[in-house]
């Protein structure tokens, strides 16, 4: 495992990318692409930070968020999963 990486074994790259399938979908339906892009474009430098303190957050939060803050935290990790979804946003 490379440095500031966290170890997926919580998803596999296809299930980390599921995270986000239908998201995009969903804010598209809201009339959010704009702060949608937005935010991927701002949170880009601190993806690590934003995954961390969502793996710090998951025991905590678990009652309600249920299993949905490690599919975030893995969905981060996946690079051409983040490009879909930026792409199916702008799109």
């Amino acid at each position: 495992m490379s440095e500031g990486t966290v170890p997926s074994s919580h998803m596999d790259s296809a299930s980390a990318g599921g995270a986000l399938h239908g998201f995009p979908v969903a804010l598209a339906r809201r009339g959010l692409q704009a702060p949608a892009l937005f935010l991927l474009d701002v949170a880009q430098p601190f993806r690590l930070l934003i995954q961390q303190a969502l793996l710090v957050a998951h025991p905590l939060l678990s009652p309600w968020a249920g299993e949905r803050l490690l599919h975030w935290a893995d969905a981060l990790q996946d690079d051409e999963a983040l490009e879909a979804a930026r792409q199916e946003l702008e799109s």
